[in-house]
């Protein structure tokens, strides 16, 4: 899911003009995500044009595909899920092309308020910058005497792109709005933490079967999901 993922762009339409700091913050992102992609372009080898196709399909649908929680501000996608289960089965050029893909799609696919250039480049900076993160967490694990795992490889990953993506944007809010960094984080995002393990664990099986039964492996995976969707909503319900 992407984030789940907030944009700036209520808050950006009742402020117009960024403030500096939040300026220099995207600044920052954008130009380190710069970076990341060009490292990326130089390592490029996948010479299978079928096979990535069908990921910049997925990353297209998952972008798309917005979802919203009752008493949870912003919306959040389902992009995260596709970006897990690269870092699980592609390299590394591969998940960065994904982590720009993602983004474009929910910035312009029917948009609430169609976003202006900042916001754009703010939103897949940010994915691309915490797509590198969880995909460096997942493979340092293979560094360790006794690797532990894909569950353990996952999670970290999960846990390290739901801290970068969210931190970043909970951190533009918090600069645009005036308001605490923590209370936006938490508001937005942290009741939702649940879902993202649970895409943790349905890109797990993507990954696991990608090569010999995808298609096997998509019908449990989004049933699992869409069953956690509903009970975090039921659980959200009843905390509020």
């Amino acid at each position: 899911m992407q984030r789940e993922e907030r944009t700036v762009n209520q808050h950006n339409a009742q402020n117009p003009g960024l403030p500096q700091p939040a300026r220099r913050l995207i600044a920052g992102v954008a130009s380190l995500a710069s970076l990341i992609l060009l490292s990326a372009l130089f390592k490029w080898t996948n010479h299978n044009i079928l096979q990535l196709a069908v990921w910049l399909t997925a990353a297209g649908v998952s972008g798309a595909v917005k979802l919203r929680f009752p008493k949870v501000e912003g919306s959040f996608s389902l992009g995260y899920f596709v970006v897990l289960a690269v870092i699980a089965a592609l390299d590394f050029p591969e998940t960065m092309a994904m982590c720009v893909v993602i983004p474009a799609v929910q910035c312009y696919w029917r948009p609430l308020k169609r976003p202006v250039p900042i916001q754009v480049f703010f939103n897949i900076s940010n994915y691309v910058l915490s797509g590198a993160c969880a995909w460096l967490a997942y493979h340092a694990l293979e560094h360790l005497p006794a690797d532990p795992g894909l569950a353990a490889h996952l999670a970290l990953a999960a846990a390290v792109f739901f801290l970068a993506n969210t931190g970043l944007v909970s951190w533009i809010l918090s600069m645009v709005s005036g308001r605490r960094v923590i209370d936006i984080w938490e508001n937005s995002f942290l009741l939702v933490f649940p879902y993202y393990l649970a895409g943790a664990a349905c890109a797990g099986i993507f990954a696991w079967k990608i090569d010999a039964a995808i298609l096997l492996a998509a019908a449990p995976a989004l049933f699992l999901l869409g069953l956690l969707y509903a009970s975090t909503r039921a659980w959200i319900r009843k905390l509020t």
